[in-house]
């Protein structure tokens, strides 16, 4: 056997183990979502769950945004007071505006994170809900094949003629 003989023997090997791998991952991923789910409505439930907690959090954060906006404003509105009437403004008065500011992107951040995890959420449980369709038509299938298979057996044992179309 040449060297890219075995290469190629290595590399189809490898390849035949990542598909045995993958297989068995996904195998145990479909026994997770059917053994946690019995039901489409329990999937739905649990995303809506999921959804209203993230939304609560969406809400917190809006409602923080608003708050730090007025706080920003009131604040920058203070500093243009005191230059308007030639007064000093104090460090303390642009410190403040700057906590605040920063207060405000941070919140800003949050809030995009809770959008961005309420997307997430919703693309994988639209996935579980597919996959678990696919598995419960696979289950009916073989159902249905083993209904056909019995009542087959059942005809032959009483000596009737074979049905399936073969």
């Amino acid at each position: 056997m040449s060297a890219e003989e075995r290469a190629e023997k290595k590399r189809l090997e490898a390849e035949r183990e990542r598909l045995e791998n993958e297989k068995r991952a996904q195998a145990l991923r479909d026994r997770v979502l059917t053994d946690t789910y019995t039901t489409e409505r329990d999937l739905v439930a649990a995303r809506d769950a999921r959804l209203e907690a993230i939304d609560s959090q969406l809400r917190l954060s809006k409602d923080i945004i608003e708050s730090s906006k007025v706080k920003v404003e009131k604040t920058s509105k203070l500093i243009e007071n005191l230059k308007a009437a030639n007064r000093v403004v104090p460090e303390a008065t642009y410190a403040k505006l700057e906590r605040e500011i920063l207060q405000l992107a941070t919140q800003q951040g949050v809030q995009k994170g809770h959008q961005i995890k309420r997307e997430e959420v919703i693309v994988q449980f639209d996935g579980y809900i597919e996959r678990f369709r696919e598995l419960l038509a696979e289950k009916q299938k073989r159902r249905e094949a083993s209904a056909r298979r019995k009542a087959e057996r059942e005809r032959a044992a009483r000596g009737l003629p074979d049905t399936s179309l073969k």
